[in-house]
């Protein structure tokens, strides 16, 4: 199971600090999932996205956002943007095998690339997930939520995380 949330149809503000730009969709980029993103320019704005989940269970959860610009292709994946999942900080990690490079009119450079969570186990239903700038003229692409079937526990049996096999519990 696996959702994608396009962030520029799918957002509200959650903090506009308002300097550089408002928090908002923008367009022209031909790398960006539906050539949109949102802005989240000034360190502090924020975006709120949301995610729904059919089952509860263990989950991923991927952000494809600006990773960097000309001169440093993952910049933004050292502490560009701080991630919340109901309301809790995640610790998300920038995947290098993803980044990818545009040229945009108006921007130097655009890398894109995708940042993902630690597993964590949602519920079923709606999750929301806070994006938030912690550098400038960052860019939130999309989320997506990631069922991991084989890190649940099945009715009996366990993981053993040493071997990464499953034994039967007695």
């Amino acid at each position: 199971q696996q959702q994608v949330v396009e962030s520029e149809s799918n957002f509200s503000v959650g903090t506009e600090t308002g300097t550089l730009c408002a928090v908002s969709a923008c367009s022209g980029f031909n790398l960006a999932s539906n050539g949109q993103a949102v802005r989240i320019y000034d360190p502090g704005d924020a975006m709120r996205t949301g995610v729904t989940v059919a089952q509860s269970g263990a989950y991923v959860l991927n952000l494809r956002v600006r990773s960097g610009y000309t001169g440093n292709d993952r910049a933004y994946f050292n502490g560009g943007y701080s991630v919340k999942v109901d309301g809790q900080p995640v610790t998300c990690t920038g995947d290098p095998a993803t980044v990818i490079h545009e040229t945009v009119p108006g921007y130097s450079a655009v890398y894109w690339g995708v940042m993902s969570s630690p597993v964590l186990t949602l519920s079923a239903g709606a999750h929301t997930v806070e994006v938030a700038a912690v550098t400038s003229y960052g860019l939130v692409d999309y989320c997506e939520a990631v069922w991991q079937p084989y890190l649940e526990t099945e009715a009996g049996y366990t993981v053993v995380t040493d071997t990464g096999s499953l034994a039967t519990v007695g």
